[in-house]
């Protein structure tokens, strides 16, 4: 006997699915990012410079060794959609091995690592992080199936639950004393229990069959997703190896700090686009049209939305550090303003890779990304030499303008876009930011205390930021507006089709 009706789940698009999906998301993205900014400034009580510097340096490791633990097998996994349950029990066995490859990685570059670094703690971290990375490889069959089928709010929720635990573990570690092991030691708690949650979800079928044959089909595709991957990393790890190379753990505990606080607002509404933007333009694979609009709209969102909020980070940098901290942590503020700049435009930028990968174009994105490793540290390497950490920084933002604006150009102009709707939106944006921060700082200018300017930004520029704006750009406020009324429950119907 079959149901009459279905439930609203199992009847909605894909495109009511992403609509959705980022209201979950983005929803508890602003409490993950309120929480961890507050974790961020805690640790910044409890740990010394020093405890930063060595745990950045730890990462520079073993983000290059999770790369053999996820060489991309789950972006491969999520184009197979509509197979999916022929390549679950190959891809599990796969990234199981891949896990163990990459643990071992780790504890055999980590000895080499502290003495190229000279800071032998690198050492036990590394060790705590590989254990960590056979038990996060059993999540990619049921993460990969979990977004193919588009449940974002489960994934949000879990993901929300995870957050709150690792932070309260930091915090505490931190608390007990642990120093730098504060931040590694609730990597495997949090790991395993993301492993019971998504299985318990997901619940794959897995074989005890390893379907060798199979492994190569997806070794042979994800060779170029891990080549980007592996370049990604050396973009994201390059400045603290540059700077961990010529200088003591303090510097980079500094430019560790200030990174870390920079990326809040990148990542407060961007990650979460990018987890539903790739798998829902991997849904409509067959409209090239659709999928060329989506990735511009996303981008003109991301201007309206993450650049403010950077900008907007930058003008607050200084007074909020000065209050919470004194002279502490005063060489991390220009780090935080000049990064803060840098990855707005990166943000904007960042659909045209999404759409590429969408599409398939895995050697493309390689090789993108491959003149962006070499870019980036023929900007890094000179800037950090007499810079130490604010060249660093200023290299970086420098890197993120002058290579990742004309990229998003070619891109999409060549995937259909016209120029004006490319141009339009970095113009506007630019430009409103701009008068809104000028107008920010008029006000603060006349303040004495940094509390007073704290408010003094945070009343005048955002405001002031959204009524130019609307003057500018009207259509584009008003499409952000209709997108997040559709994000209610009350508006899955074909608006929401329609806006993705």
């Amino acid at each position: 006997m079959t149901s009459e009706r279905a439930s609203p789940a199992a009847t909605q698009s894909p495109g009511q699915k992403a609509v959705r999906g980022f209201g979950f998301l983005f929803a508890t993205s602003t409490w993950g990012k309120l929480q961890g900014m507050l974790v961020q400034l805690l640790l910044a009580y409890l740990l010394s410079k020093e405890d930063f510097g060595k745990i950045g340096l730890a990462y520079t490791i073993t983000t290059f060794a999770n790369r053999l633990v996820n060489p991309g097998i789950g972006t491969v996994l999520v184009q197979r959609t509509h197979r999916l349950r022929l390549w679950v029990t190959p891809v599990f066995w796969l990234s199981l091995a891949c896990g163990l490859v990459g643990a071992l990685t780790m504890l055999t570059i980590a000895p080499i690592a502290a003495r190229f670094y000279d800071v032998p703690e690198v050492v036990g971290l590394v060790a705590v992080l590989a254990l960590a990375a056979p038990i996060g490889a059993l999540t990619q069959v049921p993460n990969a199936i979990l977004n193919a089928q588009l449940r974002f709010g489960f994934l949000a929720a879990s993901s929300l639950v995870l957050g709150v635990l690792s932070a309260l573990l930091t915090v505490t570690f931190a608390a007990l004393g642990f120093g730098a092991y504060c931040f590694v030691l609730p990597l495997p708690i949090v790991s395993a229990l993301n492993v019971v949650i998504l299985w318990s979800k997901a619940r794959p079928r897995i074989r005890l069959r390893l379907h060798l044959r199979k492994w190569r089909f997806f070794l042979d595709r994800s060779f170029w997703v891990f080549t980007y991957l592996l370049c990604v990393t050396a973009i994201g790890q390059g400045d603290y190896i540059v700077l961990g190379s010529m200088f003591d753990t303090a510097v980079v505990g500094v430019y560790f700090f200030g990174f870390n606080l920079a990326m809040q607002s990148a990542g407060f509404v961007g990650n979460n686009v990018h987890a539903v933007l790739y798998p829902s333009l991997v849904s409509v694979g067959n409209q090239p049209q659709r999928q060329t609009r989506v990735a511009v709209e996303v981008s003109q969102m991301l201007g309206l939305t993450v650049a403010h909020l950077c900008v907007l980070q930058a003008l607050l940098a200084g007074p909020v550090l000065r209050v919470l901290f004194g002279e502490r942590w005063e060489g991390a503020i220009v780090v935080v303003q000049l990064l803060s700049i840098g990855v707005a435009f990166e943000s904007m930028s960042s659909p045209a890779i999404q759409l590429l990968l969408a599409r398939g174009r895995f050697r493309r994105v390689a090789g993108i990304y491959l003149a962006g490793v070499v870019t980036f540290f023929l900007f890094v390497y000179p800037g950090a030499y007499f810079g130490r950490e604010v060249g660093t920084a200023a290299a970086a933002a420098t890197y993120y303008l002058v290579f990742w604006v004309p990229l998003y150009f070619i891109v999409m102009t060549r995937a259909g876009a016209t120029p004006r709707q490319v141009l339009a939106p970095f113009a506007s944006t630019v430009f409103t930011n701009l008068v809104a921060a000028l107008a920010g700082l008029g006000v603060a200018s006349f303040l004495r205390e940094d509390w007073q300017r704290i408010c003094a930004l945070l009343l005048v520029t955002p405001p002031v930021y959204f009524v130019v704006m609307y003057k500018m750009a009207p259509e584009v406020c008003r499409a952000a507006l209709t997108r997040l009324r559709q994000l209610g429950p009350a508006r899955a119907g074909a608006a929401a089709e329609r806006a993705t």
